[in-house]
This record gives structure tokens, C-alpha cells and sequence, in this order.
């Protein structure tokens, strides 16, 4: 990922309010909650936005067929199960699970920093 591509997400994150930033010598990034209250969903949301499957979930005159199509209802539960999978799982338990698999959390962000840092 390019500096450029992160400090966009960043910029989200921030603005969703999931995220502070300072500048300078001491300058970094932290989170503005404990990362036992923000969501995969949280973070989704702030950077892409609500989750789209398909056009005419959101909006059923994107196809004339959404209030009789089986496939409508099919995507409209799939939506809703992914939706509750991502609002269930917080930050947090993507830390403790990366712990029972015997790895550490920031051990992984700092393999993606330097992936990055090798492609740039």
C-alpha cells in the first residue's frame, strides 16, 4: 500500500472519529475508543461506506423485479448475516484471536509496514 492510499484511509478513520492523528517529532496515530469498542464495522463504514452487495438493496428501483425476486431476499439475509458478523467482532477480538494463533497483533502490521515500504 502507498503512503498516499493509508493517509486517505486515515483521513476516514478520522473523520468517522475512529481515529485521532498529531503532527510533529512525537507525531502518530491512536485510537479514540478502546479497540473493544470499535467494530470491523466501524472501520468498513468509515472507509467504504455502507455496505452494498448488490444495487437493489438499497435502492428497489434499481430493478423492477426487487419486491418478487428470490434472489433479492437471499441478498438482503446474506447482508444482514455479514452486517452482524462485522458489528460482533471488534478490533479487539482481532487481536486476542491473532494472540491464540500463537502471533502477534502488531508483529503482522509491522510485516504489512515494510511490505509497503519495499514497494514504494
Amino acid at each position: 500500500m502507498s503512503r498516499i492510499f493509508l493517509s486517505r484511509i486515515n483521513t476516514q478513520l478520522v473523520n468517522a472519529g475512529l481515529l485521532t492523528t498529531w503532527r510533529g517529532a512525537r507525531g502518530g496515530v491512536a485510537l479514540t475508543k478502546p479497540a473493544s469498542e470499535i467494530t470491523v464495522y466501524d472501520v468498513l463504514t468509515a472507509v467504504d461506506g455502507p455496505i452494498q452487495l448488490m444495487g437493489c438493496l438499497d435502492d428497489q428501483k434499481f430493478c423492477s423485479f426487487s419486491e418478487t425476486c428470490q434472489l433479492y431476499k437471499f441478498w438482503m439475509r446474506t447482508k444482514d448475516v455479514l452486517a452482524q458478523q462485522l458489528k460482533g467482532t471488534t478490533l479487539q477480538d482481532l487481536v486476542d484471536e491473532r494472540k491464540e494463533e500463537g502471533g502477534d497483533f502488531l508483529d503482522s502490521l509491522r510485516m504489512i509496514s515494510r511490505q509497503t515500504e519495499l514497494n514504494e
